[in-house]
């Protein structure tokens, strides 16, 4: 992708499914201030582009060919700072495959997230789910659960006090999967890491 002379750019994610659609990402910086920066992308994409603000980043997006570009900017130093984000547009009538997939939870709870790395030397997905059961209930459920299907604790898997949130590590073979239970806002929040072997 073209960016302005000068450019500094990093790549963060050279591939990665997330939530079924194929990406990558890199991070950029630039000496131009956020404001050239963006008019200098409208000029490129020659006005074919839409542009919205996300936590306070200014955000613009652009479908080239196949695939769907978003560049977010804000300032930094005399500069300014950002992200390129690239997905490959599915193919019109194709069913991505539904997020969560092959990954086992408690009835009722929402798959928030579901990102996989295809390039990476093992098989690692990130998954971020949340649901109404309190973390006590969730822990419990996946205690019975990983034990129910071969898994064995990889640490002590002692949580204490479930208020502030409880981690459970298991193994199975060469595979790993990580379980960190949070409350918020009247929710739990639940992250899992799962590395198996390709």
């Amino acid at each position: 992708m073209a960016m302005p002379d000068g450019t500094v750019m990093a790549s963060t994610a050279p591939r990665m499914i997330f939530n079924g659609s194929d990406m990558r990402s890199e991070i950029f910086r630039s000496a131009m201030k956020p404001d050239a920066l963006l008019e200098w992308f409208k000029r490129e994409w020659k006005g074919d582009w839409v542009r919205d603000t996300v936590n306070g980043w200014d955000v613009l997006g652009h479908k080239d060919g196949d695939f769907y570009v978003t560049v977010q900017v804000r300032p930094d130093g005399e500069g300014s700072r950002g992200d390129v984000g690239i997905v490959r547009v599915p193919p019109p009538g194709t069913r991505p495959q539904p997020i969560g997939e092959g990954f086992a939870r408690p009835s009722a709870t929402t798959v928030v997230n579901d990102i996989s790395y295809p390039d990476d030397p093992h098989n690692v997905r990130t998954l971020a789910m949340v649901n109404r059961l309190s973390v006590a209930q969730n822990i419990s459920w996946y205690r019975e659960h990983m034990a129910a299907t071969g898994w064995r604790p990889a640490q002590a898997n002692t949580c204490g006090d479930t208020v502030a949130g409880c981690m459970l590590a298991y193994e199975k073979g060469a595979s790993t999967t990580m379980i960190t239970v949070t409350p918020g806002n009247g929710l739990s929040n639940i992250v899992a890491n799962i590395t198996e072997e390709k």
